[in-house]
């Protein structure tokens, strides 16, 4: 064997070497890459938004120990006066007992009411989140509870508009909308917060006296007059709007 095919196959064999080692290289730099700022935020969107699913199901088995009559809308879309033109309701719940709006919160740490009276006779609450240090997080014309009075808003108005005239005299004091926390989370006294496991004593403590009539009526309201715009063209017009608002997309 000639001393130039040893060099020929030494340099080959150096060849393969570098061309594995590249390989090896980008493997581990595609496997260990870190996300961009953009990827991070869809992760973070994804996460979010699977998480809020996750507590809506669970929210929806605790519906379920209701019983008959009941009737439960999941993730419904009604038009509003607002700019973005709709709104997403996590649960519109319809039994004997009255009509409930309920947004569901899958929120990490523990949150506390403050109420204060303002100067024109009003409450306002102010949800308080403690992370070891206080931090005001909501209040009552912001975010979670603001969004949910318009949920509440644009139930009634749908029940007055197509409702007849006895359901519409029964309306007033018998529609109630509530945050509430699926990680039994809330520590306070709201009369709009409440957490997960107190939701069936809390609907079951009101005294609508509806019957299987009025539900009925109720639900076809709901069923006949929601939005025609899809819950994907809803969110994603909200996204448009509020790009980092991925609370309120879950």
């Amino acid at each position: 064997m000639s001393n130039g095919f040893i060099v020929f196959i030494i340099c080959m064999c150096l060849v393969v070497c570098v061309i594995i080692a590249l390989i090896i290289t980008f493997v581990y730099r595609r496997r260990h890459k870190k996300p961009s700022a953009s990827e991070r935020a869809k992760d973070r969107k994804q996460q979010l938004i699977a998480k809020g699913i996750e507590g809506e199901d669970y929210v929806e088995s605790i519906l379920n120990e209701l019983g008959e009559p009941v009737r439960v809308f999941r993730d419904i879309v009604l038009d509003t006066d607002t700019d973005l033109g709709t709104t997403e309701i996590d649960f519109i719940v319809i039994t004997e007992n009255g009509v409930f709006i309920l947004d569901v919160k899958s929120w990490d740490g523990i949150y506390k009411c403050d109420v204060t009276k303002t100067r024109n006779g009003k409450y306002d609450y102010d949800l308080i989140v403690y992370n070891n240090r206080v931090e005001k997080f909501l209040s009552c014309d912001d975010q979670a509870i603001m969004r949910n009075a318009g949920h509440y808003n644009a139930v009634c108005k749908l029940i007055a508009d197509y409702g007849d005239k006895r359901l519409n005299k029964w309306l007033k004091n018998k529609v109630h909308s509530y945050v509430v926390f699926r990680q039994d989370n809330f520590n306070g006294q709201c009369d709009r917060a409440i957490n997960a496991h107190e939701l069936i004593y809390t609907i079951r403590n009101f005294h609508g006296k509806l019957d299987e009539q009025d539900i009925d009526a109720l639900a076809e309201i709901i069923r006949d007059h929601h939005s025609r715009i899809p819950r994907e063209q809803h969110i994603e017009n909200l996204l448009k709007m509020f790009p980092n608002d991925y609370d309120a997309a879950a």
